[in-house]
């Protein structure tokens, strides 16, 4: 059985404290990425990353530091490859592997987690990281902000922009056009176009994932995996307020089918997992041979 702490240990014998040592600094990567390759994208945002030698200006022009290793909340999905993180909150993007059936992770979908936001952690932002990248400075509080109409929106962007005017700490027209140069070089070098209307690209998103779900989840994510058929569309009792009996749940796990195990599994993780669970959860998971997300879910 997988237990926390144990994913990824050193083998028995011990190397070297130098080798150990490299392991250990590579380790969160590893687990982040397991088999899967750095996108082309994300490589690009790296040497991006190297070439500015300034976090403060890439996060200027991207709305995000780059993350790429041990950066993992108790509710950010197993099936999520981290990248970025804007430093507030806890808030960060991830690249959503669905359990696997994203294995190109230039064409997974970005996922924006919001760690404190209990009701609803995770959603779906943008349909690739390419997408993503073309959202543009004025869009990124549609990512981990809640909006009841385009209306409110709209609302919010022109009172930001007052406030932003009148704020001592607003970037100087210097700055400003020097940002400005910087993205339209970045954009001409991705090949990528600056989005014209991200609310409504958003809610475009959002619909088509909707519509992909074989089960929704209270994180909104849901579960792509094909419904198999038979199955009656129950899950166990699951909730902030229902602490799952393991002494059930195990039994459950044994014969539902994989879509819904795998929902299952989304679900217990938004709410939070006991030690024991998780446990429990990483077994399961291994047993679906998806061990990669397994070590995510264990990852502290």
């Amino acid at each position: 059985m997988l237990s926390r702490g144990g994913a990824g240990s050193p083998p028995s014998a011990e190397p070297a404290a130098g080798r150990l040592e490299e392991a250990e600094l590579y380790r969160p990567l590893t687990i982040n990425f397991g088999s899967l390759a750095l996108p082309p994208t994300l490589r690009l945002l790296q040497r991006w990353n190297e070439s500015l030698g300034d976090s403060e200006t890439f996060y200027g022009l991207f709305g995000f530091y780059l993350q790429t290793g041990g950066f993992r909340y108790a509710n950010t999905p197993c099936d999520a490859v981290v990248f970025g993180s804007t430093g507030m909150d806890g808030i960060h993007f991830a690249l959503l592997t669905d359990f696997g059936r994203s294995a190109d992770l230039e064409q997974a979908p970005v996922i924006c987690v919001s760690p404190m936001e209990f009701d609803d952690p995770s959603t779906v932002i943008a349909r690739n990281l390419r997408e993503f990248l073309s959202y543009g400075e004025q869009d990124w509080a549609l990512f981990y902000n809640v909006f009841a109409d385009e209306r409110q929106w709209r609302s919010f962007q022109e009172k930001s922009a007052r406030e932003q005017a009148e704020s001592q700490w607003r970037r100087s027209d210097e700055e400003e056009s020097r940002l400005g140069a910087l993205r339209k070089q970045f954009l001409a070098e991705a090949g990528l176009s600056a989005m014209a209307d991200g609310w409504t690209n958003l809610q475009a998103v959002r619909l088509e994932r909707a519509e992909r779900r074989s089960i929704p989840t209270a994180d909104s994510l849901g579960v792509i995996e094909p419904a198999e058929p038979g199955w009656n569309g129950t899950l166990p009792p699951l909730g902030r307020d229902t602490s799952p009996d393991e002494s059930e749940l195990e039994p459950w796990l044994r014969q539902a089918p994989r879509h819904a195990r795998l929902a299952a599994i989304r679900l217990l993780q938004h709410h939070g997992l006991s030690p024991a669970l998780a446990a429990l959860l990483a077994d399961e998971l291994q047993a679906l041979g998806l061990g990669e997300d397994a070590l995510r879910l264990l990852f502290e």
